[in-house]
């Protein structure tokens, strides 16, 4: 599902396939972002994560990836 002009739903999956619903401050600043920067794009290279696949990659069960808040990128 399309969030903005430049995200989609999808994107911010979790590895194993979960997409819960995403924040929308988190992703209106990311499209901000893109437009203040003048980006060619933004990769999103982890938006949510379950607790279980945040603890694997060292994150922890209750932080901001798993509240859907938080996302890492690539420019």
């Amino acid at each position: 599902m399309k969030l903005t002009e430049h995200f989609d739903s999808t994107e911010f999956k979790c590895n194993c396939g979960n997409n819960p619903k995403v924040s929308e401050l988190l992703v209106n600043r990311l499209e901000q972002m893109h437009k203040i920067m003048h980006a060619k794009a933004i990769y999103i290279t982890s938006g949510y994560r379950c607790p279980n696949c945040s603890v694997k990659v060292g994150g922890f069960r209750n932080d901001a990836h798993t509240k859907g808040i938080a996302a890492d990128v690539k420019v």
